[in-house]
Parts: structure tokens; sequence; C-alpha cells
């Protein structure tokens, strides 16, 4: 069965469950299972409950319907809906009442960014240690705890000592360390960069820079889309990018990253950690803008060809089809970077600050 959703490219997880819950295989026992909690009658609640039948705000007149149990066992539990009912209510604190951490981790997946997962317990660690992480955990994400409950004692209470340095200072004096060679190298490597800024020419460099951007926004978008199809458009976040297109994990800061940096040049927006377009992408103009930028790169070639075979190659290196040293040094060639970094103007330019 694996084997057949990898062929359909749909993605899965194996589950560690040792039946077939919310299966047909369930359905011999649903009957009596109901006469089973026709007895439980729930009692109007303090806070709001959300349903994972419903993925909504429910009360006890829901949970005492007759067949309320009884589908809850039979149908899918909408567990990732009723996560994002409770964050579109205001929720920023989860917590998971249970013998392990497996709802954390599912959590954590849809809004790792913007919102506390705390587990009260985890499977083969020591109660009391997992259950202080919680505490420290909940105090670190703002929620007011009774201490005084949570650390009763039935010692006497003392008027603690002030602090023992408020009237009189024993911290041993600095000595500032004799600064003119220093200071001396600091004002002549300041000399450098205004110097050297004289044989840039900023215009050209500043028009390869947008030229670059929006090339930047082309290839990103054709890795989301790669990854996502037309999620996009109704917004998608990282680590469903990453889940969808399978990348490497070790790759997820860089997508970050990349998606960022589209959100600073406008082409998308961000709310909520879901990422959507801010304006069209032009992949049509993906061609002009490559021979646009080569004519900013001082004739050498060498840079635009880097960076059409990075962005073209983009999916392949994050999904590691391919070697990200393969793509950029083709046949183990720098001539790319070599380029770069030492001939073109604005790589001598760093250079010469380097060396002072």
């Amino acid at each position: 069965f694996c084997a057949t959703l990898s062929q359909h490219d749909i993605n899965y997880r194996r589950l560690s469950v040792t039946g077939a819950a919310h299966s047909a295989l369930l359905e011999p026992i649903l009957d009596r299972f109901q006469d089973a909690c026709a007895g439980l009658h729930a009692e109007p609640g303090q806070i709001p409950i959300i349903s994972t039948l419903t993925a909504d705000v429910i009360d006890g007149s829901t949970l005492n319907q007759a067949d309320y149990w009884r589908r809850h066992m039979r149908q899918p539990v909408r567990f990732i809906q009723s996560i994002q009912v409770a964050h579109q209510l205001g929720a920023r604190v989860f917590l998971e009442m249970g013998p392990d951490a497996q709802l954390v981790a599912c959590g954590q997946r849809e809004y790792r960014d913007n919102a506390y997962w705390i587990a009260s317990a985890r499977r083969n660690k020591e109660a009391s240690v997992v259950l202080n992480q919680a505490l420290l955990q909940l105090y670190a994400a703002g929620v007011a705890l009774p201490w005084a409950d949570l650390l009763a004692g039935d010692g006497q209470r003392i008027a603690a000592p002030c602090y023992p340095f408020d009237t009189e200072r024993y911290w041993k004096e600095r000595v500032s360390p004799a600064c003119e060679p220093a200071d001396a190298a600091l004002s002549a490597g300041l000399e450098v960069p205004g110097r050297a800024a004289t044989a840039l020419d900023l215009p050209r460099l500043e028009a390869l820079k947008q030229c670059a951007t929006r090339l930047h926004a082309i290839y990103v978008d054709q890795l989301v889309q790669r990854c996502t199809g037309d999620a996009i458009e109704n917004g998608v976040d990282a680590m469903t990018i990453m889940r969808r297109g399978r990348l490497l994990p070790r790759y997820q800061q860089l997508l970050q990253r990349l998606l960022n940096n589209c959100v600073v040049d406008g082409d998308y927006r961000c709310t909520d950690g879901r990422y959507v377009r801010a304006r069209p992408i032009e992949h049509q103009q993906r061609e002009s803008l490559l021979t646009e930028l080569a004519g900013y790169c001082e004739g050498f070639q060498a840079i635009p060809d880097t960076i059409a075979r990075a962005g073209d190659r983009l999916y392949e290196m994050m999904s590691g089809a391919e070697e990200p040293v393969a793509i950029i040094f083709p046949q183990s060639a720098s001539d790319g970077v070599e380029v770069l970094y030492q001939e073109f103007s604005f790589g001598r330019y760093f250079n010469q600050i380097a060396a002072g």
C-alpha cells in the first residue's frame, strides 16, 4: 500500500497504532459502544471545547447526543482542522494531556513559529521531570501559574536579607588596555571602503541587484509551485512546502529565508506563517531577465550562467536529487565563483576591504 502511494506521489505517514481505529472494522461494536455511552452525561463547561469530530466549538448538548460518541469512534478525527479553529479563536498555548507527545508533534508541523506546544507526559521519561519542564514552558509562554500551590511547603517564612552589594561595591576596577595600535589600524581600514568605492559603477550594480531580485522571485515561486501546485494562491506555510515537496529537513531554514526574502522584496505576503503572492511573478520574463543580467556582469557570462543553473535546479538540490556542489561547480569547475569573488568589480571591492 505504501509503495502504491509513493508511485502516485501521495504523501503519507505510517502510524504506530495497534488497531484499525475509525475504520469499517469497528462497525460490529458500534451499537454496544453507543449503549455503553448512554449513561454518560456532560455538565455545562466553564471553558470552550472544540470537538475533533466536528472541528467546531460545541457545548454539553452536543456531547449528550445519543450518537455523538458513536460517531467519534467511527468517523475521521479532524485534529488539524480543530487546531486551526483554536488558532483562529486566539489560542497560542497548546498543552497535550496524554501519555505521550504525538499530538504536540502534529501541531508543531502546522504552527511551529507562532504557538507554544507543550507535552505533559512523554513515553519512557520520568513523569516529574516532564511535568516540571511543562510548567517552565507554560511560564515562558506567559501563563499565570498558581506557584503558591505548586511549590507549597510547611516551613516557617522568614525575611530574606537585602542584596549584599547594595551599599558597598566589591567589583575589581577594570583597567582599559592601550588601544592606540588597534585604533590606528581601524582608522586606516575605514579609509579603504571609501577609496575603493570610487572605482565602482554603482548605478550598474544597483540595476544588477534589481534584476537578480526579480529572478530570485521567479525561481523561488517555481520551487513552491513544484512542491504544492497552486496552493500558494490561497496561502501555504513553509512546513507544508517541505512535506509536499519532500524537501530534505536540512534545508528548512534555507527555504524560510528564500520565502522571507520574497516578502521583503514585495513579491509575497506572510500572515500567521502562511505565504501568498502579493503580485504576479514574472515567469515569462525569465529569459529576458537573464539576458539583461548578463549585460550588467562586465562580460563575465559565468555569473548569469551560474544563477540560471542553480535556479533551474533549485528543487533538485533541496529534494536531494542532486548535490549542490555538482550544480554550482559543474565538472568540478570553479570558474563562476572565482570570477564573482576575484575578477568582478564588486567582489574585488570586498577583497580590498578584507585585505586592508
